[in-house]
């Protein structure tokens, strides 16, 4: 878990090592100086194992790039390792190995290089019950060092686009749910950290909050990482998805490629003039077949046809159109079938 102040920078075992201290201090914040060709954050192999009775490997071996400006979303199961990892980049726990580049210069002193430029959200709301909402804004425009002629216009502005106008002089403790989160997100974005970290930013909240939150991340156009469950809401926000198991990064890449290889297509669900007759779903399934590759009967229901992510779908549809007395048809039903139902199933059969 979690240290409430965080991972110490130096080890109790490691107080007295000259070198430990140096590495301490090593770090240049010329890293930070823009390069545009460069991946901006650049981790590799970072592993954590939580000792006990029971030895839990929360992270084997990550890696990973991000460039300037991407969104990168993370999704997996519960105990998948997403906090850990996340954790791990913000200094809240100690990762046992990995490297940390920045702009393509190693930090010596591993994640504590990333803190002074870094927003942070994390899974629990952590707010101050009787500081206002506009006082919260105010305080941690200051600490991002938001000179102080341009802070009331700095605080104005991100309460507009997290949608907080009108609840300036509310105490946190008063907010909803919903609210208190969206204030945690705005905290980590005021002052326009270089990087941010977000960890269930929509947790408890209800659809068009949620859709108000996405939007308003979009907006900065900072380099992120984001901890979600919706494959689906994910793709309103980036072009980019890290899948998690078992402390493993699964899969990198777009939701279409990720599709793609979990074998999330289009459900046709084919309406026959007798209905359960299996005679022709087998001609049908046949045709398909020879059309797409890959299309089978649905394991779920056995009257539809799964088939997977295609160029050609249009054509493909509007000739079945054609077809229909052929194959004994009156109509058909076509749906994109929903990520997170093809994951699920994934990580429950991974459970069992």
């Amino acid at each position: 878990m979690p240290r409430t102040y965080g991972a110490s920078p130096i080890g109790f075992s490691k107080i007295f090592y000259l070198s430990v201290w140096k590495k301490l201090f090593d770090f240049k914040m010329d890293v930070f100086a823009e390069n545009e060709s460069d991946s901006f954050i650049e981790i590799t192999g970072i592993d954590k194992m939580y000792k006990g009775s029971k030895p839990i490997h929360a992270l084997k071996e990550v890696s990973f790039n991000i460039n300037k400006g991407d969104t990168v979303v993370l999704i997996g199961p519960n105990g998948s390792g997403k906090s850990t990892l996340l954790n791990a980049m913000t200094g809240s726990i100690s990762s046992d190995q990995g490297v940390l580049r920045i702009y393509v210069i190693r930090c010596p002193s591993g994640f504590n290089a990333l803190q002074d430029h870094l927003g942070i959200c994390y899974q629990d709301n952590i707010l101050f019950d009787k500081l206002s909402v506009y006082q919260h804004l105010e305080l941690f425009a200051t600490i991002r060092g938001v000179c102080c002629e341009r802070v009331c216009e700095v605080v104005d502005e991100c309460m507009s686009r997290f949608h907080l106008e009108g609840m300036d002089n509310m105490r946190s403790s008063k907010l909803s749910g919903g609210n208190k989160r969206k204030l945690c997100v705005a905290i980590a974005f005021i002052g326009s950290p270089k990087f941010v970290i977000l960890d269930e930013p929509t947790s408890g909240m209800d659809t068009s909050m949620r859709q108000e939150m996405w939007k308003a991340i979009s907006s900065y156009n900072i380099t992120s990482i984001v901890s979600s469950h919706s494959v689906e809401e994910a793709r309103s926000l980036t072009n980019r998805i890290f899948v998690m198991r078992s402390g493993e990064l699964l899969f990198d890449g777009s939701p279409n490629e990720l599709r793609r290889k979990f074998h999330c297509g289009y459900r046709l669900t084919p309406i026959f003039y007798i209905d359960g007759d299996k005679r022709y779903r087998d001609v049908l399934l046949r045709w398909m077949q020879t059309n797409v590759q890959g299309a089978i009967i649905s394991p779920i229901r056995d009257e539809d046809i799964l088939f997977p992510i295609c160029d050609d779908v249009t054509e493909l549809l509007e000739e079945l159109e054609q077809k229909l007395p052929i194959f004994r048809m009156r109509s058909f039903n076509i749906i994109v079938e929903q990520l997170e139902n093809v994951l699920y199933r994934m990580f429950a059969d991974d459970e069992n």
